[in-house]
């Protein structure tokens, strides 16, 4: 991973050590949930459930319906946003 944000030269939260990216969840009765941007019904209402639930203690939250570059990973950061709102995709 760059430390470049996406056509950009501004240093990504991961370089500051204030974002971190998730592939899957592990449940407990050990099914694995993965982030794709088609996943079966039930993962996809859980992945969407997480994602909202995101949405808030973190300012940005990106996902496999944001771009490419996170279609495999939810990526979470903490940097604070214009305004003090939140971007979520």
């Amino acid at each position: 991973m760059s430390a470049g944000r996406h056509g950009t030269r501004k240093l990504s939260e991961h370089a500051f050590g204030n974002a971190l990216d998730i592939a899957s969840f592990t449940l407990s009765d050990g099914k694995k949930i993965e982030i794709s941007p088609s996943p079966p019904e039930k993962d996809a209402k859980f992945l969407n459930a997480v994602r909202k639930a995101a949405c808030g203690p973190f300012k940005t939250v990106l996902g496999p319906a944001s771009d490419a570059d996170h279609s495999l990973h939810f990526h979470l950061d903490l940097e604070p946003r214009r305004h003090g709102g939140t971007f979520c995709q």
